[in-house]
């Protein structure tokens, strides 16, 4: 939410100028009086604005931002403009440089606007843009030619600023087209093929993008090598990673999604610590909105794989590679969205269910900044994308709706492993705000002890291998054209099943088991040995509900 500062700073601006204006056309003799009075009242208001702010702004944001010093120093200075005018009229001011200063100031921040609006999408910014110009118009004017001061004071002068301040009242309030925002839609940025940095056995968090250490792309293990010559002497500890983000645009929720950190990872963002995880396997994800500065940011992740009492796993007869060895992106959605963090996952669940009834696919999702007037529609296509079901319901922070298929195609493993696709988007006065999709399959399956597994009603033979995700040279850091490799090789021997050991592994993996029909066996890293501690406990369950909300809509699960 806008802090009270954010929200007040444009008509604060263009009600200065307003006043100041008027002020110039009544009282031109008295302009350098009233523009330190005026400004001395600006200052009192934003100073209160400021300190009522760091009441009503969360603590850990408050405190960071320093928002009660801030309005206790802007306080001060308006006062002492207020009360110290009558000495400030006293010094030897040269009013036409005054006068250019006044206009080169705020034609200075308003270029700052303007490249807010330009960011945020809204047109405003030509308004703004045209403030700007005027600003530095009527300063030039006066610098360059210090002589028309005598007769641009009285006359030029209020009228520009009233110009300018009624641009800048416009620019906040004007409701044509000017006023629209451009569409913020989900988008997802990888920033694996970035200009990462790489520090081994580091610690500390660099103040600065640190240029100086090894060049790296993402995916990245520290383990290539030393992790597989059989010595077991590999190294184990905390190395850093750092890369510069881009700018973002203003609008929305920046989410950041590291795919596989292995085994903990401390995330910062210019300094400031956004998240910790505990986990090697899984995919995280965050909220960095609010710790992305306008200018570039500094993102270090630091990731430790020394043993810790209280991860998952403890002990194995595999390496331990360490480092972000899966891809890291940024994903942007709007203010109103499907929900980002069901435990790294989307929230958005579609089960397949076959009875006596019908045949349907259950569909659910979570909502986040919902608005009362938005329908949540979900859709379920065939293969030749005709959509076969659909449904509507009111949006809210939990949605739920049953597609019914008719003469549903069922995912009958390598035989036919036939995929919809599942659709759910939010409307807001019938445009689309957020979409999200997944493939899934429509499948059954019961095992029985004696008569084995049944896909579908129809009895199946699981023949398959058991995979890790290393290779060669590699390590844990393989490409996606690795993962389609190693899933046609093992169609290839004639398998139908994997086991995916001893850990969770790609999403692009699954996604391809799918597709080839291979049904899987998955599980979290609970092996060889056991930690007495409790916080290994809740690991292992955090790590169980990971596995699952990542990988429910796969029907090779």
């Amino acid at each position: 939410m806008k802090t009270m500062v954010e929200k007040a700073k444009y008509p604060l601006a263009g009600i200065g100028e307003l006043f100041l204006g008027i002020v110039l056309m009544i009282r031109p003799d008295g302009f350098i009086r009233s523009v330190i009075t005026g400004l001395g009242i600006v200052l009192i208001v934003l100073g209160l604005i400021h300190m009522v702010s760091w009441f009503r702004t969360e603590p850990k944001m408050a405190k960071r931002e320093r928002r009660l010093s801030k309005g206790l120093l802007v306080l001060a200075v308006g006062t002492c403009c207020i009360l110290g005018v009558d000495w400030i009229m006293n010094r030897d001011f040269m009013p036409q440089l005054l006068y250019g200063i006044l206009f080169f100031a705020m034609g200075a921040v308003k270029v700052q606007w303007t490249a807010d609006f330009i960011r945020s999408g809204k047109h405003q910014w030509v308004l703004s843009g045209i403030s700007v110009a005027v600003s530095f118009v009527a300063a030039a004017l006066i610098w360059l030619n210090p002589a028309w001061y005598a007769d641009i004071a009285g006359t030029l002068i209020p009228f520009i600023w009233i110009a300018v301040a009624v641009l800048d009242v416009l620019s906040v309030f004007y409701k044509g087209n000017l006023f629209e925002y451009q569409k913020i839609v989900r988008k997802k940025e990888s920033l694996g093929s970035g200009n990462w940095k790489f520090q081994k056995d580091c610690s500390q968090l660099p103040k600065r993008f640190p240029s100086k250490w090894e060049s790296v792309t993402l995916p990245h293990t520290w383990n290539a090598s030393d992790g597989q010559d059989g010595g077991n002497d590999y190294f184990r500890g905390k190395c850093a990673y750092a890369l510069r983000i881009p700018r973002q645009r203003k609008g929305g929720r920046v989410w950041l999604e590291i795919e596989a950190a292995s085994m903990v990872a401390d995330v910062y963002i210019n300094g400031k610590e956004v998240t910790h995880h505990e986990g090697s396997y899984s995919a995280f994800r965050v909220d960095v909105t609010d710790y992305l500065a306008k200018r570039k940011n500094l993102l270090c992740i630091l990731v430790d794989n020394a043993n810790h009492d209280g991860v998952y796993p403890q002990m194995a007869d595999f390496t331990f590679f360490g480092g972000l060895y899966r891809n890291v992106s940024l994903i942007t959605v709007p203010e109103s969205h499907f929900a980002m963090d069901h435990f790294g996952a989307d929230g958005f669940l579609c089960t397949p269910i076959s009875d006596e009834i019908d045949t349907r696919i259950r569909t659910e999702a979570w909502l986040e900044n919902g608005m009362e007037q938005d329908i949540v529609y979900f859709s379920a296509k065939d293969r030749e994308g005709v959509v076969v079901a659909q449904s509507e319901v009111t949006a809210s922070e939990y949605v739920s709706a049953e597609l019914h298929i008719p003469q549903p195609h069922f995912w009958q493993g390598v035989d036919d492993p036939y995929l919809y696709t599942v659709s759910a988007k939010l409307l807001r006065n019938g445009e689309v705000i957020d979409e999200l999709s997944v493939q899934t399959g429509i499948r059954t399956f019961t095992v029985y002890p004696e008569k084995g597994f049944f896909l579908n009603g129809k009895q199946t033979s699981l023949r398959g291998v058991a995979r890790h995700q290393d290779r060669e040279n590699k390590g844990y850091a393989i490409s996606e054209q690795d993962q389609m490799e190693d899933a046609a090789l093992i169609r290839e021997i004639g398998a139908n099943t994997v086991r995916l050991a001893h850990y969770q592994h790609s999403q692009a993996f699954y996604s391809e088991c799918d597709r080839l029909g291979l049904v899987v066996w998955a599980e979290i890293p609970l092996i060889s040995a056991m930690s007495d501690h409790q916080s290994a406990h809740e690991n292992s369950l955090q790590q169980m509900k990971e596995l699952v909300s990542q990988n429910y809509n796969h029907p090779s699960i």
